[in-house]
């Protein structure tokens, strides 16, 4: 069964102590507790000595583990996990040991220069791990489950530089509830690229009624929030099988834009306006280096997940949330995206009040703005709204923090607004991953307004 609502999953709380330390320096939750949402098959290698790889050129994705002399025995599943040299992979076809030598199909392909005769193999853990991979016609990533530490009180927590409410990685000093909060984020599993209609291609948006996640392909835009939502649910006849794929939730966005924070080198994405035209370059505001296929049916817009740059080493793209090209691409800038689950709703003063999933938390963006608009120099900190990233103080410029971005608030009166998220092509400096814009009706469409979609597995 498809459901097109937009309930928030019941999941259990995480015990205090559950938690590991990933490759990216992030505590996640452990992984028993986060197999129970990404069905992980271990493999079952036994090996006398390390495990590398036989040479793959650029692009392959045949791969031939063998034991650097010793012998193998048993199987690499399907599903597992590997490292190759430093990029991580997983393993869309298994193979058994014969002759000392293992054949794999590995997913994402080699990287650029591929893989030296020789380049060493690690088994990791997938829950644990931020990885990309492909269902039906949908290119997906799974974001694991993870612990983060937001200021209250920036200088007793040992950072007197950053603002309140950044979040960091492991536990600073101070109390717990008084100094900073500890903020829990669910795993889920994300477009890897901004929705397209399923049979859109560089050169046309297409006609179709259900969405992917594709790159090099025109977003779909121009959407209410309802025809999102249904077109997320569609997305399940492209996936294979009926996953209940739906919007993704704001708490879901959030959780990206923190994890890329916590990683901490910059999110570039395409946000400088033109004049570009149709055929021109698309840029970024501040690194003009960093090119993206030009959408060629809107002046300075992208085509999904193009952002590229010379000079960028083996497995990087600064335009993913993870700064690799296993992350979600496009948070930063190119079209907006909404999102479920928050709302702002203004009663006859015109000041409104937040809500979460239809409860609401009383509180409200900070008083005396010049006008709707404001750069972030902190994130609320009340634990209603943690999550949400929502700004708690702003002003005309912002803080490099929260990458400059603003966030956009309406005020008329006796009016409920929903939210999209992380710029688009012409905002420049102020599209980021802590830009929000809830300031329009459910029924908004904009060229410069699209979605993404997401899944949660119990």
């Amino acid at each position: 069964m498809i459901i097109l609502g937009q309930k928030k999953q019941t999941t259990p709380e995480v015990p205090v102590d559950n938690f590991a330390v990933n490759s990216d320096d992030v505590e996640v939750f452990n992984a028993i507790w986060q197999q129970q949402h990404w069905h992980d098959i271990s493999n079952t290698l036994s090996t006398t000595e390390g495990l590398v790889v036989e040479a793959v050129a650029e692009g392959g994705q045949s791969v031939n583990v063998y034991s650097n002399g010793g012998s193998l025995t048993g199987n690499i599943n399907k599903t597992a996990m590997i490292k190759i040299g430093g990029n991580y992979h997983l393993v869309a076809a298994g193979g058994t040991a014969a002759g000392n030598k293992v054949p794999i199909t590995i997913y994402p392909p080699a990287p650029s220069g591929g893989y030296a005769d020789g380049t060493q193999v690690e088994f990791c853990d997938s829950s644990l791990e931020v990885h990309d991979f492909y269902l039906g016609s949908n290119a997906w990533v799974y974001q694991p489950g993870f612990r983060a530490y937001q200021l209250i009180n920036p200088a007793t927590c040992g950072y007197s530089n950053r603002p309140v409410g950044f979040f960091v990685k492991h536990r600073p000093t101070g109390t717990e509830g008084v100094d900073y909060n500890v903020v829990l984020f669910y795993p889920f599993y994300v477009g890897k690229y901004q929705a397209s209609k399923a049979d859109a291609t560089a050169s046309s948006s297409g006609s179709s009624t259900a969405a992917v996640s594709k790159k090099g392909v025109i977003p779909w835009a121009s959407v209410t929030f309802d025809a999102a939502m249904a077109a997320c649910a569609a997305s399940d006849a492209v996936n294979g099988k009926d996953i209940g794929t739906r919007l993704v939730r704001d708490e879901e966005w959030v959780a990206l834009g923190v994890y890329s924070m916590l990683l901490g080198p910059d999110r570039f994405g395409s946000n400088r306006w033109g004049p570009f035209g149709n055929n021109g370059s698309v840029k970024d505001n501040d690194d003009t280096s960093i090119i993206f296929t030009a959408d060629p049916t809107v002046s300075s817009r992208a085509l999904t997940g193009t952002g590229v740059k010379s000079g960028w080493k083996t497995g990087q793209n600064l335009t993913s949330h993870t700064g690799r090209v296993n992350g979600v691409y496009d948070l930063n800038g190119n079209v907006w995206e909404w999102t479920s689950g928050l709302k702002l709703k203004v009663g006859s003063s015109g000041t409104g009040f937040l809500f979460v999933d239809e409860a609401d938390t009383g509180l409200q963006f900070p008083s005396g703005w010049s006008g709707n608009t404001e750069y972030t120099t902190a994130l609320n900190t009340d634990k209603k709204i943690a999550k949400h990233a929502i700004m708690g103080a702003g002003d005309g410029t912002g803080r490099a923090e929260f990458g400059n971005d603003y966030q956009y608030q309406g005020t008329s009166a006796n009016t409920e607004f929903l939210p999209f998220r992380g710029g688009n092509y012409y905002n420049g400096s102020g599209a980021g991953v802590f830009a929000l814009n809830i300031n329009n009706p459910r029924s908004y469409t904009s060229g410069s307004v699209g979605f993404r979609a997401a899944f949660c597995v119990s």
